[in-house]
């Protein structure tokens, strides 16, 4: 499938989420190495499985779906995550001919 014939995340949640609520699924989303990253709003709360669900089955490897619920702080500049979906958040990222190995959890990246 093209790039240009993608379903978006909120398109493909269409028929799940309340049609008044579907502007609210976000339209970004990270990966970082097989782990997905979103923010989903407190105004989707009952739909946070699903989502994730979706999140999951829309890139083949992915194993962990992670919701950001804060803003980065601290010394280290870590977020707060809730594991939605898998067993772990340690992943392996490959970028620039580097391989790093980290938990989204606990690093900043």
């Amino acid at each position: 499938m093209g790039f240009r014939n993608r379903v978006s995340l909120r398109d493909s949640m269409r028929g799940i989420v309340e049609e008044p609520l579907l502007q609210l699924v976000p339209k970004r989303f990270d990966y970082i190495g097989n782990v997905a990253v979103i923010s989903i709003p407190p105004e989707l709360a009952a739909y946070k499985e699903a989502i994730a669900s979706k999140l999951f089955s829309m890139r083949g490897n992915t194993r962990a779906v992670l919701n950001k619920v804060s803003k980065l702080g601290g010394e280290h500049r870590v977020a707060d995550f809730e594991l939605l979906l898998g067993e772990t958040t340690e992943t392996i990222h490959r970028e620039n001919g580097y391989t790093y190995k980290l938990d989204v959890k606990k690093v900043f990246f």
